[in-house]
């Protein structure tokens, strides 16, 4: 076990500087001059040159790679053109509300989608089971912007009941991870049925029932435990997806996460701070994936032995 862990770090290890390289060179051939966009049109021309200069951006791209990937090694992803501030720490002041957000969506995602999959499975070809699949259909589907600006005329400019934007206190976080839960209980709803009957099938099920036990405990006790490994691992890979930044629930609801910072990096055409934050967001998937890799061959006992 501890070797596959070590394998699998090791392999991530050239696909994060791939990653880092990718991102790098394609923020590289974008038109515009960065330092023209930091100080402005009304900047000469011998002043953008000699800025450019100081900066190094003259330096051919492959030194300033090496350089950039130094830094980011030890933590330093540059400084904000718009923001003069460091980036790693405008990350680390947006990333607490996207690891809210990412809790939060989680715990509705799993919880509905669980239990969705499982009464699924029970009520197999039922009116409910039905209902239940149409109704995680509808969350896989939905354009997670029309839902939420839906439950915010609904909640909170009709009902007034919930707050519609920001996120200083719990009552905020209720509508994003609702529809950001729903849109991602979907997923788990129908990959936990499907595993649950494909277990259920087993030759040890049709024993525990043989046995005359209630279906509820064969499923539960029997079928369950099996049938939740493969939903274990997409919980993990969800909520790392999560942790990386949801940009459209952030910004329709106001949260300044990871998101936000991504869009605001766009809007300003601040190219470091969006490259640290892209390259931020997928070390965090990155990593998610070695997560549920490393904890899917824990659960899984084949996975182990080969």
């Amino acid at each position: 076990m501890l070797k596959y862990v070590i394998k699998r770090i090791l392999i991530s290890i050239p696909l994060m500087i791939a990653v880092v390289l990718v991102v790098f060179l394609m923020l590289q051939v974008l038109p515009g001059n960065p330092v023209s966009v930091m100080m402005g049109e009304k900047a000469s021309p011998d002043v953008i040159e000699r800025v450019t200069e100081q900066m190094g951006l003259n330096d051919p791209v492959w030194e300033r790679f090496i350089d950039y990937l130094v830094n980011a090694v030890q933590g330093d992803l540059g400084t904000s053109y718009k923001l003069s501030r460091p980036i790693s720490d405008l990350i680390a002041d947006s990333f607490p509300n996207t690891v809210k957000l990412a809790i939060t969506s989680a715990l509705v995602s799993w919880i509905i989608g669980v239990f969705a999959g499982i009464i699924s499975a029970i009520k197999k070809d039922t009116l409910l089971d039905r209902f239940l699949m149409g109704f995680s259909l509808v969350g896989i589907s939905l354009p997670v912007f029309w839902g939420a600006m839906l439950l915010q005329f609904i909640f909170g400019y009709t009902l007034g009941w919930l707050p519609i934007s920001g996120y200083s206190t719990p009552a905020h976080m209720i509508l994003p991870a609702v529809i950001l839960g729903w849109t991602s209980s979907g997923t788990i709803a129908r990959l936990t049925r499907s595993s649950l009957l494909g277990i259920m099938e087993n030759d040890y099920i049709r024993t525990a029932r043989a046995k005359g036990l209630d279906e509820s405990l064969v499923v539960v006790k029997h079928g369950l435990k099996n049938a939740m490994i493969p939903v274990v691992t997409m919980m993990a890979m969800q909520f790392a997806s999560l942790l990386s930044g949801a940009v459209i629930t952030e910004s329709v609801f106001g949260i300044g996460g990871i998101g936000v910072l991504m869009v605001s990096a766009v809007n300003t055409r601040d190219m470091p701070l969006l490259q640290g934050s892209v390259i931020f967001s997928t070390m965090i998937i990155i990593i998610g994936n070695l997560v549920a890799d490393i904890l899917y061959s824990f659960l899984d006992p084949k996975i182990r032995e080969q």
